[in-house]
């Protein structure tokens, strides 16, 4: 990437926080019916999967559900999280990240796969996480297509990917110019990715509070008004700018539906 990972994750926090708390929303509300019902057998609860495509050192563990002290360890179990990572050598880092974040090792298995072919069966997991990772699979229609396999009807995928400038200007000049550098350099990194067109031809449901359409991405101003949208319930496909990050500095985020009937 262009940029330090530090700043840019420190950048796009506060969207990170109201995309995850959306997005784990039926998990908290598994775990406040087990809670209020823990006189009964926890037998029954059900587990929430969650897949994470290209989970790195673990930098979105910080933003999942934490156990809570108060709960038995069995609330714990309602959370399984499956990482795709294709470098091993990273795995302790993503293992550390992940105990860091109150994870355990029973919740965690990380597998080495490609994104374009997961060794998942159909409809596995409840919900997905993909951030900054589009830009540089070989083909990122492939890898969404293996998400909307994998999912099960009605799941989620949270996405955050950094793309091309939405207007032609100095920006978009500058990434066109500089994308066979930056491949070279960020691990097949690409700067002029539309992927908001890529998201439409996927079969992901993209909705927002008025249609039940695909819609283009709702240009908003800033990382904290993405934010604010998101933590008011919104479930638009967003495009924004995050401060200092230069040429990769265009963003879209939001979460996405697995239609119920594919």
């Amino acid at each position: 990437m262009a940029t330090g990972m530090q700043e840019y994750e420190a950048a796009i926090a506060p969207l990170k926080q109201a995309l995850f708390v959306q997005l784990f929303s039926p998990l908290t509300a598994a775990a406040d019916t087990a809670t209020a019902n823990s006189s009964s057998s926890s037998s029954g609860s059900s587990t929430f999967n969650v897949l994470e495509v290209g989970v790195g050192t673990g930098p979105n563990f910080q933003f999942y559900p934490a156990p809570s002290s108060s709960s038995s360890s069995s609330s714990q179990q309602l959370l399984s999280v499956t990482g795709i990572e294709p470098n091993p050598a990273m795995w302790q880092y993503t293992q550390q990240a992940a105990e860091a974040a109150g994870l355990g090792q029973q919740q965690l298995q990380l597998v080495a796969a490609d994104a374009q072919q997961m060794p998942f069966e159909q409809d596995s997991f409840d919900a997905a996480v993909v951030t900054l990772v589009l830009c540089s699979v070989p083909e990122p229609q492939q890898a969404l297509s293996e998400l909307l396999r994998v999912l099960k009807p009605g799941g989620s995928l949270l996405l955050i990917e950094h793309v091309i400038a939405p207007r032609f200007g100095l920006l978009q000049l500058q990434q066109r110019v500089l994308d066979p550098l930056q491949q070279l350099l960020a691990d097949n990194c690409h700067l002029t990715r539309n992927t908001a067109a890529v998201l439409q031809a996927s079969g992901f449901e993209c909705r927002n509070n008025n249609s039940d359409s695909w819609v283009q991405p709702l240009a908003v101003q800033s990382v904290e008004a993405a934010a604010a949208r998101v933590a008011a319930g919104s479930s638009e496909l967003m495009s924004f700018e995050v401060p200092g990050m230069s040429l990769i500095a265009p963003h879209i985020a939001g979460i996405l539906k697995k239609p119920v009937s594919v």
